[in-house]
């Protein structure tokens, strides 16, 4: 407009006239500006033009990414799986399959002793600047509010479904209390004859998992590494430390060997899960090994937590069993009968809303409901007493010369008196394994049961065999074979890690019960025969006297594991200890002293 009014103003000034065709043949005269005052007229409109021309391209390249990027939405409704169809059938008696799932009411026998702490993160932070290291030093459970600065703090159910195209291993049970069965060893673990309730689906779409949340057919329940939003707009690795906030609960007070950690890095130690569930899904009581903090994302859940000494009266599953560390309790209708002494048990209970972290300590158990359609993230990392025991449980064991499965037996035996006459706490050989078959076995194998009395009836450890070739007890030559230093080298080093100043009372328990059932699986050849071993050949009523103690020289030098993390990290005070052990017995290898030397008296 500018350009055209400007340009009628030139032609009236120059009082230019068109000829009439009719009136003159005269060729037509015209009058136009210069052409440099037109370019320059029309050049803020090209301009203008340009940018919306290259802004149009830009939105236009970002919906076609996000379209190629986004995954298939079915454009009818979203489908049912089999299982839940199979189930909603039979369980739908009046024609509609949709239901209200709440979770199964605990038994009141389940005693709440009180609230787990909660702590306001911003009151907490102002006032202690150390107020996260505190939190898991003390290795208690609290919940932490008013979180502020999450990644995930405005994540939303369409956000997740935009994200990841499939779930993937989406776990489904008929009736919502989640006991899973992993075989930790194919072929070397226990099987009980029961069916596993728990079924794995394949690939889910999102909607799907939402859509059925009300569905009577069953429950659904989905965990995997957050990798799996990788490449999407709720990615949680953006290369970029300083933001990714999940790395401030990744705990660093463990310590790796050099070994163990090889060419590893923090993030392929400590990493963020997700973990989704139907409203209804009870997680069975278990306990983890490593440091947790728990973002609820959207959703709530209830919490029951029990600190590791009560794990006697939850009867956890045998170590050999594919659903070690979950208890075997019902907790709507416990068997008072089978498990007596879970009438004693007290609980911690934290309702987890939006927001909300909860961190759980290792070794303390949790039975967790889900009350809606939920969604949490959780930080996972290795603990001190995780890593303090795996050292020992790794530890080679000086076997290697023995044949038959008679001289096993007996070797494993001769270890074991060894080692329970080094652990705090065991009273005797016979009174561990009592314990232990109390609290994991009797229910799979009653006293009363055929197995056991024809198995253990008569088993005798072999201590009556005889060396064919010398005539000697087969017992002893076994140990001489091995060698008495040998076992006690050994005995000792394993006892050490587990009488760890670090190490509670009911862990060092419960990880000793695990380290003896897989020798005794070792001994007998097949976990299926592991308690005949501990009824049989650990029921000695005395313990063995223990030599005079020495002091060891600690293996290879240890790294701090997070070097790439962000600032502020620390390191536990009982990890300055082992690290002051383990100076000093470098300082006695540099100075050419033997690897282990005897205490003065």
């Amino acid at each position: 407009e500018h350009s055209a009014t400007k340009t009628r103003k030139m032609a009236k000034k120059s009082k230019a006239t068109i000829a009439s065709p009719a009136a003159t043949p005269e060729r037509k005269r015209f009058s136009f500006c210069p052409p440099y005052i037109a370019v320059l007229a029309l050049l803020p409109l090209l301009v203008f033009s340009a940018v919306e021309i290259f802004s149009l391209f830009q939105k236009w390249k970002a919906h076609v990414t996000a379209v190629e990027n986004k995954p298939s939405v079915p454009q009818s409704a979203p489908s049912i799986p089999v299982a839940l169809e199979r189930d909603g059938d039979a369980a739908s008696t009046n024609g509609n399959a949709k239901i209200p799932k709440i979770p199964p009411p605990v038994h009141p026998i389940v005693k709440i002793g009180g609230e787990v702490e909660v702590k306001d993160w911003k009151v907490e932070t102002a006032q202690n600047a150390d107020f996260l290291r505190e939190v898991v030093v003390r290795r208690r459970p609290v919940l932490l509010r008013n979180v502020p600065g999450q990644q995930w703090s405005t994540w939303t159910l369409e956000d997740l479904e935009f994200a990841v195209t499939a779930f993937k291993g989406v776990r489904y049970h008929r009736h919502g209390v989640f006991t899973l069965r992993n075989e930790r060893d194919p072929g070397g673990m226990l099987d009980d004859g029961a069916e596993d309730a728990v079924e794995t689906l394949s690939d889910l779409h999102p909607l799907s998992f939402r859509a059925t949340a009300d569905h009577s057919g069953g429950y659904l329940y989905w965990t995997q590494d957050a990798a799996v939003l990788n490449g999407s707009q709720l990615e949680l690795r953006t290369g970029n430390v300083s933001t990714e906030t999940w790395r401030h609960w990744a705990v660093k007070e463990a310590q790796l060997e050099l070994g163990d950690l090889q060419d590893a890095s923090i993030d392929d130690v400590i990493m963020p899960m997700l973990w989704m569930s139907h409203p209804g899904v009870v997680a069975q009581a278990h306990y983890d090994k490593s440091h947790n903090f728990v973002t609820q994302i959207f959703g709530s859940k209830r919490w029951l937590i029990f600190p590791p000494f009560q794990h006697f009266r939850l009867y956890q599953h045998p170590h050999l069993h594919p659903s070690y560390k979950q208890s075997q309790v019902n907790f709507s209708d416990p068997d008072l009968a089978t498990f007596p002494q879970f009438e004693g048990v007290n609980a911690l209970v934290a309702t987890v809303e939006p927001g909300d972290v909860l961190y759980m300590p290792p070794y303390w158990f949790h039975y967790v409901e889900s009350l809606e359609l939920s969604l949490s993230l959780s930080v996972v990392s290795p603990s001190e007493e995780e890593l303090i025991l795996s050292e020992a449980y790794w530890r080679d064991l000086p076997f290697g010369n023995l044949e038959g499965p008679q001289e096993r037996v007996l070797a494993a035996r001769l270890y074991l008196l060894e080692f329970l006459s080094r652990v705090g706490g065991v009273k005797s050989p016979k009174w561990f394994a009592d314990r232990l078959y109390h609290q994991r076995y009797a229910a799979l194998y009653p006293e009363t049961s055929l197995f056991m009395q024809e198995r253990l009836g008569g088993f005798d450890c072999h201590l009556s065999e005889k060396d064919p070739l010398t005539g000697a007890s087969l017992e002893d030559t076994v140990r001489n074979t091995i060698g008495t230093k040998a076992l006690r080298e050994a005995a000792d080093f394993v006892a050490e890690g587990a009488n760890d100043e670090a190490i509670l009372p009911a862990i060092r328990e419960q990880w000793a019960q695990n380290y003896v059932e897989e020798i005794a699986r070792w001994a007998m050849g097949n976990p299926d025969d592991a308690i005949i071993f501990i009824k049989g050949c650990l029921s000695v009523d005395t313990k063995l006297k223990v030599p005079e103690q020495e002091e060891w020289v600690e293996g290879p030098e240890v790294i701090k594991l997070g070097e790439n993390a962000m600032p502020g990290d620390w390191v536990d005070p009982a990890e300055r200890r082992r690290q002051e052990r383990r100076r000093k017995a470098r300082e006695r290898a540099a100075k050419g002293r033997p690897q282990r030397k005897q205490e003065s008296k």
